[in-house]
């Protein structure tokens, strides 16, 4: 089918090492590394992560993400080395299910909401089908 997407996992595998680098040994470990709250652990309606250290863990996550992107582009064999590393701590992890954001299913809907008007349903040429 036009635009369907295949599984490829050489970018499942660069995900989950992005990911690892970007967030494993970040400041998620210092908020993973305490104890457990006893009151709220269990309790999804409570906050288990302040404001501060959320706006401190995306921080250092998207410089993490810049830093590896500018690597990737500018110094391509330490980039290679530097997903290796990645990959040695996301050997067990699941692979990567393939999710458009948000913006893109509401794109989806403008482009079609508009074929539809022509009684012609129709996919959006620029975005890839993909499962709900």
């Amino acid at each position: 089918m036009k635009n369907q997407i295949v599984s490829n996992p050489e970018l499942a595998a660069e995900a989950k090492a992005i990911v690892a680098l970007a967030f494993r040994n970040g400041p998620i470990e210092d908020v993973h590394a305490g104890k457990p709250c006893p009151t709220c652990s269990r309790d999804a309606s409570y906050s288990r992560i302040s404001d501060a250290e959320m706006k401190l863990i995306m921080k250092d996550a998207v410089d993490q993400v810049y830093s590896l992107l500018w690597m990737k582009q500018n110094k391509p064999i330490a980039f290679a080395a530097s997903l290796e590393l990645g990959r040695r701590y996301a050997t067990a992890w699941d692979d990567p299910v393939l999710k458009l954001p948000p913006i893109f299913r509401w794109l989806k809907a403008m482009y079609e909401s508009k074929r539809l008007g022509k009684n012609r349903v129709t996919v959006c040429p620029f975005l890839p089908e993909v499962p709900q």
